[in-house]
């Protein structure tokens, strides 16, 4: 009796494996149209977390870029500067990614990040 529930285990463990690795294996070759960039445009971020830019870490600022979640202003790395916004440029094929801000445009949005953290 046993020997029976031994091998009914062993024999849908055996079973769960084979399907686990199916479906692993399919999962390395179809790929749901998922174009997403956020690894690499972190790469290219200072990973200071500064929150000058207007999110509080430079990975919800990469996934914003990645969503296109962003407007005009708050598209520039202020820690990164003008070397990072035209690596994102070239890495995302957007010229509106390579804008560098005016000074007045720094300093406004440095005051919109200091009014943020004394909230």
């Amino acid at each position: 009796m046993e020997s029976i529930i031994l091998v009914s285990v062993g024999v849908m463990g055996g079973i769960a494996l084979c399907c686990a690795l199916l479906i692993w294996g399919v999962s390395k070759f179809i790929h749901a149209g998922d174009e997403s960039h956020i690894e690499e445009i972190l790469a290219l971020l200072p990973s200071s977390n500064c929150g000058l830019c207007g999110y509080p870490s430079c990975r919800q600022f990469a996934l914003a870029i990645d969503k296109r979640h962003t407007t005009e202003e708050q598209l520039f790395c202020l820690s990164g500067g003008k070397r990072v916004a035209g690596l994102l440029a070239a890495l995302l094929n957007d010229k509106a990614l390579a804008k560098t801000p005016t000074a007045g445009e720094r300093k406004q949005q440095i005051e919109k990040f200091r009014a943020a953290r004394k909230k």
